[in-house]
């Protein structure tokens, strides 16, 4: 065997990818021709021979040596084309076939890196096709092999002379270059200048960025006709660049336009080559980083010296290994698959000659197949003369081949507009196209008519005297009739008239949700003003502060509220004191108030947003267009009537005559919510996107009465929407364009990957996407939502310099003046005319519907006297549920627990704003630029409770479920749910979870009667109800290949809950135990019969999907024994290994059931039963766990392991021993795939604690991953 040497850096760099997924090919570089004559195949080999022999590069091997990637030389061979037949093959089959041996990966082990397929057409016809790996060869390097492949075929090259080892003296002197990798000084110069660029793509993606990427690519040519490049060619000459600065001005340009920023980075290959390397074979070409300032108000001119600089600077520096840069780069800040850019441009001369052989027509083919990129986007300059070519390479699991097209048409129409005058400012080169205004246009034509009244009182009346005694609300078992609302709504009316409202005062309403609520706001609409409703679980001085901002005199309230209503500086007019006789109703404005609603506010303040008639009577008209509403249907009511939600929710079911139901004052979600609208009838209704995505989850039976539900309030995540059999509409909208402002029925054949758009603008809306310089946006890109239209409130109350800022007189995309709302929210125009949101420009949230201002938590917790700092940030848990976390670094010298905190936050903050945690800190992180790093803050160590342990099975499975839903380490027994940080919507999800695996009748009400795991499990077992049934479903719900859990000796599987937070939430989760725990249960009688009941079970539980197994102890003996009987999809060990010595004899298990008990609880981590959670079991449920576990063992001694073909992932329990790397031996032996091996430092009974978890957690994520 021949001497090993080092790689080069760009070599590793390429090697680490490329076993990533070595059976991918994407470093296969492929050239097709077209050979017509009569090819000499034999001569062809022998010119392949000679060339691979002569280059040292094509035929090194790459093993890896202590996981570092070393080169071996192999001796010279014969090379030999593969030849293939195609004459009776149609034309797609020959095609075919060739496709076949360029997707062949190379074994860089044992390959020669050089090979060729001959395709026979007919006998003077033939496809030639050459393949070389790229760790062998740059484009140089196989212009090299072209004309040596030319020469010697023609007879006219020495196949004999001298080697070229010029490649590996290449990496020696790099090698010398750099001894210290990373650390050397070049390369630390480059990365501090690189340290603070922008991390996102510069171009925003047509779908997400997958986890693990193809590279597939195709390209895109846009022609750069001759009068076009003669005036590039003239402006580089002008400048003194060369056309490649002009093209990179351009394309910095447009990323700056993209992507929203002045910071760029633009990659490029350098040959990296000294002149003694020019005709060498080998991977020479490096990748540098081109960054500009890209300042859109300045000439293309000076940007164009930038990029001409910045060249220089590249070139300069190109023999400084990227991969050493990017490494470097990884270790300081977070860059996008690792890269400072994902654009990399490169010029190549066209006009080189391609394949020539003598005596023979040669012409190159385009196959289709097209070279892996391993950027977002590739644009190659082909020079050709007096022409060129644009070739825009882009990854085509990222974009529409339609948006590279349109990129394509922008960067030309750019370039003319540029060398024709390069003095024109960036901003006013042509980015938006005319046709893209036209379709603006188009999209934004929403102009229609309203109903011919001045309110949505109007409307209701109307349904009022048409069908007075047909149900307008229904709640609980108490029914009223429109007839009845409308007097109701009239003795309001009355009231306030006799009191001295004015037209469009505000009135306060402080009632519980319900249907005299819509009464009362009804009967302040007939009186000519507006309603504010306030929240009675308000702080008092949040109630306080809204009444008096908005002027409120009067205030109707409850009479259970009247508590509440004194705490305000008004006159309370009691609800259950109004007179029966009507009053005149007022006449009504469409200018006038509807209603004022509070959001958060970033100064600390929430902010009033005054809503007129004109926007609610816009909102009802588009809804009963959209969804044809009338009297037969059934609709819902479910959200707080002091949210804008309510709006949308009542006023056009009751403008079209239909019923409401009214939800209970604690929302279902889950299973118990659409049980109710099942039978209810429910045939229209919206919730808020949390709360529909509960649903979404579920099966639904066909013929449901449902048609369309609308949901809205945060991003929608991607699902399977065939299966649903109603509609689903995705809106979008601020509180300042009366509710929303874009909707759209989400098609039920999207893609389960894709995030649902918002849809179109409603009736009489104008939408414009901004870019930052204030410009209209080219579609596709992202910029702020700016809103215009019927919709728009009138201001804020008590903040005109906020409403100036915000609602804005600027020309749209036609120059048309308009009013527009700045929305503060980032999306883009998609190619359909529909909208995608993408997030906010700045740190407001919606979580669970609710918008928050974290700077409006900062500065409450701000104002308590010994915080220094505050910090609010936002997690997200592992099933996408999104939380407030609040930090506090305290004043030197004063002390406040977390206890004391949160309640100042709860004192003055609506419950929803109130974080569940309010961490007290040390120091807060920073970044260089001395801003708090709150990336580093979205892991915070919790603080594991201090009370009891379990004290039964139940409790401990019940804690396990309450910490999965929580996404906390532990939960104890006595622990309130909601003290720590559960909410309704997580209580849905927990009460599911806890059906699952406990049976019985759990609703949120009984939750809230009993919110600690003691206090759920005393409500739901007795002592024969315990959790040993042979199935425990830990999580039922979800798309993906399920998980199952294999129990250890003891029999039971509770310990796997712990493993529930790590699993994906697409992914169901189920724990399988043994027979024989239960009364009149019989243990397995054979390991045989054993594993055959388990594979039926799994059968049963996933019929039409692998399952990934896991199994602990004994449990990974039969998941072993499982996954060779039936498909997996993988298989994870926990601490379990083959009998390696004198296996244990089935006598050896016997034994007194107590000292059985013991085993147990030491093998499960326990001190004893007693301090266990099986201290609750009886003597005769003791015994059946200790015959169980003994029965176990038995089945234990006679496992005697076959070989398994499949991957296993192992994970081995300290301590580290030789005893544990025999035993691991055993497994390297029979496992036939990838053994994967994981070191946790937990001893065998803690693996599924903690601690253990901790150390194989990214093993598990990477084996469960959802792609």
């Amino acid at each position: 065997m021949s001497e090993e040497f080092p790689l080069s850096y760009q070599q590793e760099g390429l090697w680490l990818i490329d076993q990533s997924a070595p059976e991918a090919a994407v470093f296969n570089s492929v050239a097709t021709y077209r050979v017509r004559g009569p090819l000499d195949v034999a001569r062809l080999d022998a010119a392949l021979t000679g060339i691979v022999a002569r280059h040292e590069s094509l035929r090194t091997a790459v093993t890896a040596v202590d996981g570092v990637p070393r080169g071996r030389l192999l001796d010279p061979a014969p090379v030999t084309a593969e030849v293939i037949d195609a004459t009776g093959m149609t034309e797609a089959e020959a095609s075919a076939a060739l496709a076949r041996a360029g997707a062949r990966p190379f074994d860089l082990g044992r390959d020669v890196l050089l090979r060729a397929a001959v395709v026979r057409l007919a006998p003077a016809d033939h496809l030639l096709h050459l393949c070389a790996h790229h760790i062998a060869c740059d484009g140089r390097s196989l212009a090299v092999i072209r004309g040596e492949l030319r020469d010697a075929y023609a007879g006219l090259a020495d196949t004999g002379g001298e080697v070229d080892a010029i490649a590996r003296e290449h990496t020696a002197v790099q090698r010398r270059s750099f001894p210290q990798g990373s650390n050397s000084a070049a390369v630390r110069e480059i990365v501090e200048d690189l340290a603070d660029l922008p991390v996102e793509p510069a171009i925003t993606a047509d779908r997400p960025r997958p986890r693990v990427s193809t590279f597939a690519a195709d390209f895109v040519a846009v022609d750069l006709d001759e009068p076009l490049w003669k005036a590039v060619r003239a402006l580089a000459a002008e400048e003194r660049c060369a056309p490649f600065s002009i093209l990179h001005a351009v394309f910095a340009a447009l990323s700056s336009v993209h992507g929203a920023r002045s910071d760029v980075a633009i990659g490029t290959a350098t040959l990296n080559r000294r002149r003694r390397e020019a005709d060498a074979v080998g991977l020479f070409v490096n990748l540098a980083v081109l960054r500009v300032s890209v300042a859109r108000a300045e000439p293309f001119r000076d940007l164009v010296e930038a990029a001409r600089g910045a060249l220089l600077d590249a070139l300069e520096a190109q023999h400084v290994p990227f991969e050493l840069i990017t490494a470097e780069l990884g270790r300081r800040v977070a860059l996008s698959d690792a890269q400072p850019f994902q654009i990399v441009l490169q010029t190549l001369d066209d006009t080189e000659p391609e394949l020539e052989l003598t005596g023979l027509e040669v012409e190159p083919v385009d196959t289709g197949a097209h070279l892996p990129l391993h950027f977002d986007l590739g644009p190659t300059l082909l020079i050709n003369g007096d022409t060129a070519t644009l070739r825009l390479a882009y990854r085509t699991e990222l974009f529409d081949r339609a948006t590279i097209e349109k990129i394509g048409r922008t960067v030309r129409a750019v370039l003319e507009a540029a060398v024709q005058d390069p003095g024109t400012p960036i901003r006013d080169l042509p980015w938006v196209s005319a046709e893209e205004r036209e379709l603006l246009d188009v999209w934004n034509a929403t102009e229609r008519p309203l109903p011919d009244v001045p309110s949505v009182a109007d409307l209701v009346l109307r349904r009022c005297r048409e069908r007075p005694d047909a149900p307008a609300f229904v709640q609980d078992d108490i029914t009223i009739t429109y007839g009845e609302l409308c007097e109701r709504a009239a003795a309001v009316a009355g009231t306030l008239a006799a009191v001295g409202t004015v037209p469009d005062e505000v009135v306060g309403v402080l009632a519980p949700r319900g249907a005299d609520l819509a009464a009362v706001q009804l009967g302040i609409w007939l009186a000519g003003g507006g309603y504010l409703v306030l929240n009675p679980r308000d702080p008092g001085p949040r109630m306080r502060f809204q009444a008096e901002e908005a002027g409120v005199r009067f205030l109707l309230a409850a009479p259970e509220l009247a508590g509440r209503a004194a705490e305000l500086p008004v006159t309370t007019i009691p609800l259950d004191d109004l007179p029966t006789a009507a009053g005149e109703a007022r006449a009504r404005k469409r200018d006038g108030i509807a209603y004022v609603v509070y959001t958060s506010g970033s100064t600390g303040r929430p902010k009033g947003v005054v809503i007129e008639h004109r926007g609610v009577l816009n909102l009802v008209a588009w809804h009963e267009r959209m969804f044809s509403t009338c009297a037969s249907d059934i609709a819902t009511v479910s959200s707080i009537p002091s949210f804008d939600a309510w709006t949308l929710e009542v006023w056009p079911m009751l403008a079209a005559g239909a019923t409401l139901l009214m939800v209970g004052d604690v929302v279902p979600v889950g299973a118990e919510l659409q049980e109710w609208l099942l039978h209810e009838g429910v045939t229209l209704t919206h919730f808020t996107t949390p709360v529909a995505e509960t649903l979404f989850e579920l099966p639904w039976p066909e013929g449901t009465r449902l048609r369309t539900m609308l949901t809205g309030s945060e991003r929608l995540r991607p699902r399977d929407w065939s299966r649903l059999p109603f509609d689903v509409w995705n809106g979008y909208g601020p509180t300042e364009s009366t509710v929303i402002c874009s909707s759209g029925p989400v098609p039920r054949d999207l893609s389960a990957e894709a995030f649902p758009l918002v849809g179109r603008p409603l009736d009489n809306t104008f939408i414009e996407i901004v870019a930052e310089d204030g410009r209209c946006a080219p579609v596709g890109v992202p910029g702020e939502v700016y809103v215009a239209g019927a919709g728009l409130a009138r201001r804020y109350l008590g903040d005109p310099a906020l409403t100036t800022e915000l609602f804005v007189e600027r020309p749209d995309h036609r120059g048309r003046m308009r009013r527009f709302y700045r929305s503060g929210d980032i999306a883009r125009w998609r190619p359909t005319g529909e909208i995608e949101f993408i997030g906010r420009h700045d740190d407001q949230v919606k979580i669970r519907g609710f918008r928050i201002e974290p700077k409006e938590v900062e500065a409450v917790l701000s104002r308590h006297a010994a915080v220094a700092r505050p910090v609010v940030t936002v997690q997200t848990g592992p099933s996408g549920e999104r939380r407030l976390m609040a930090y506090a670094l305290l004043r030197s010298g004063h002390e406040a627990a977390e206890a004391e905190l949160r309640a100042h936050l709860a004192d003055r903050l609506p419950e929803y704003m109130v974080p569940p945690r309010v961490m007290v800190v040390d120091s807060l992180p920073l970044l260089a630029n001395g801003k708090i790093d709150r990336a580093r803050l979205l892991e915070p160590a919790v603080t594991e409770s201090a009370g009891r342990p379990a004290a039964s099975p139940a409790e401990d499975l019940m804690c396990g479920i309450f910490a999965e839903v929580l996404d906390m380490p532990e939960v104890r027994p006595d622990d309130n749910f909601f003290e720590l940080g559960g909410h309704s919507l997580l209580a849905g999800r927990l009460t599911s979870r806890i059906r699952l695996a406990f049976g019985g009748d759990v609703t949120l009400l009984s939750l809230f009667q009993a919110p600690t795991p003691a206090g759920m499990v005393a409500r739901l077992t007795t002592a024969d109800d315990l959790p040993f049934a042979p199935v425990l479903t830990l999580r039922s719900t979800g798309d993906r290949e399920p998980v199952v859990c294999v129990h250890p000796g003891a029999g039971v599987a509770w310990s796997y809950t712990s493993l529930l937070r790590q699993v994906p939430q697409r992914r169901p989760v189920y724990a399988l135990q043994s027979l024989g725990l239960r009364p009149g249960d019989t243990p397995a009688p054979s390991l045989t019969d054993m594993v055959a009941d388990y594979t039926d079970r799994i059968r049963t539980l996933s019929p039409d999907r692998p399952c990934h197994l896991v199994g602990w102890s004994f449990g990974g003996v039969l998941a072993y024994l499982v996954a060779q009987a039936l498909p997996i999809a993988s298989l994870t060990l926990l601490d379990v290994y083959p009998p390696t010595g004198s296996p244990l004899q089935p006598d050896d298990a016997a034994g007194h059931e107590r000292d059985w008990l013991a085993v147990i609880m030491n093998s499960l981590g326990l001190d004893s039963v007693q301090a266990s959670p099986f201290a609750a079991l009886d003597e005769e449920q003791l015994g059946r766990l200790a015959r169980v576990a003994r029965n176990n063992a038995r089945m234990m001694a006679t496992f005697r392991p076959e070989p398994y073909a499949g991957d296993v992932l192992l994970v081995r329990a300290a301590p580290d021993d030789a005893e544990r790397e025999r035993r691991t031996d055993a497994w390297r032996d029979l496992v036939g795939g990838r053994l994967t091996v994981v070191d946790a430092p937990a001893d065998h009974g803690h693996l599924l604690q903690s601690e253990g978890i901790a150390a194989y957690r990214p093993a598990l994520a990477e084996t469960w991953r959802v792609t």
